[in-house]
């Protein structure tokens, strides 16, 4: 869809990008050569070109206040084993599925420059298990927006790294909305930590114009 095309060309997750209601429906096939040494990083700034191109997109960022959650320490305290000194950063995947089936929002986070190092993870029966390294608060927040697709604020205090395992419902498998709020919210419980309905101001691109079908080839 022409929504997810410019999810894709921004980096955003899906709240953070308003627009006309019919930009879910609209759906191309887009068929696009790399010219020789493109790296998959430039990708995003194509696709950005290719939408202002073909599309006429014209767009603005503007700040306002969403529906959020607050990750805060729970009333025992953190039950998180501090990252080890010596942990690697490599990560594993064992999965029959591509990663990006875990959800677009998610696929800006797994590199091995974000801040929760090295992964092994899986995906079993709808659930990505995730054992992660050298996990920092904020990277968790990041994690944990894009399973509540919401914004959520790192207000812990807590600094450093820490040795963390997740099992999270993967977007738009079998279970249902409500269900995996209620998981996500009994995982974070278990780290000794709580999510906190909130508002928060937030960064959002707004959709100007947009063509509903985009110029000949």
């Amino acid at each position: 869809s022409i929504r997810q095309l410019i999810l894709r060309a921004y980096g955003l997750p899906s709240y953070q990008l308003t627009g006309p209601d019919w930009m879910n429906n609209c759906r191309f096939d887009v068929a696009a050569k790399f010219l020789d040494g493109t790296t998959q990083d430039q990708l995003p700034q194509m696709l950005q070109w290719l939408l202002a191109e073909r599309f006429g997109l014209v767009a603005h960022s503007e700040t306002t206040d969403l529906p959020a959650f607050a990750l805060v320490v729970g009333k025992g305290g953190p039950k998180m084993r501090p990252a080890a000194p010596d942990a690697d950063d490599s990560v594993e995947l064992a999965s029959t599925n591509r990663l990006e089936r875990v959800g677009r929002t998610l696929d800006n986070l797994w590199s091995y420059d974000k801040s929760f190092g090295g992964a092994a993870m899986s995906i079993t029966d709808g659930v990505l298990h995730g054992e992660f390294k050298k996990m920092t608060m904020d990277g968790l927040a990041q994690l944990l927006a894009s399973q509540m697709r919401a914004p959520v604020i790192d207000l812990t205090g807590l600094e450093g790294k820490y040795q963390v395992t997740l099992d999270l419902p993967v977007p738009g498998g079998d279970t249902s909305t409500m269900d995996a709020f209620t998981s996500v919210f009994s995982m974070v419980q278990r780290l000794g930590l709580k999510l906190e309905q909130r508002k928060a101001r937030i960064a959002v691109l707004v959709v100007d114009h947009v063509e509903r079908v985009p110029t000949e080839n």
